[in-house]
């Protein structure tokens, strides 16, 4: 996708969604314009191989938009999620943003990984 076209990789570690399944948030640069944002993938477990892709969504979910999370010691816009909880059914992140500050983003679980669900790997 054009907003991870210069790199993409795994931001925290996966959470278990089922006893085969993990939500694993990724990360993506398009430029120093845009930055750092974050998506996020399912993987699936098969016996004795490495786990498969079976849900990843092309849409940028997470992406720098306040004035604190875009303006630090570097130009270039950047959220990074480094860990994540589950509490109550709610995904809770936190992020570095423009490499200074902390913050905390919150979803709800489930409806997370039902969207993430509608853009399975062809």
């Amino acid at each position: 996708e054009k907003w991870e076209a210069n790199r993409i990789g795994a931001s925290f570690p996966p959470i278990r969604i089922s006893d085969s399944e993990w939500l694993l948030p990724t990360h993506g640069k398009q430029d120093d314009i845009v930055g750092y944002t974050q998506s996020f993938m399912i993987l699936k477990d098969r016996p004795n191989q490495l786990p498969v892709v079976s849900h990843r969504c092309t849409e940028r979910l997470m992406y720098a938009k306040q004035k604190w999370e875009l303006e630090g010691r570097f130009t270039i816009p950047c959220m990074f999620p480094c860990g994540a909880v589950v509490i109550d059914g709610e995904l809770i992140i936190g992020y570095g943003a423009a490499d200074e500050r902390i913050g905390i983003a919150r979803v709800n679980f489930d409806e997370l990984v039902s969207y993430i669900r509608r853009f399975p790997v062809k």
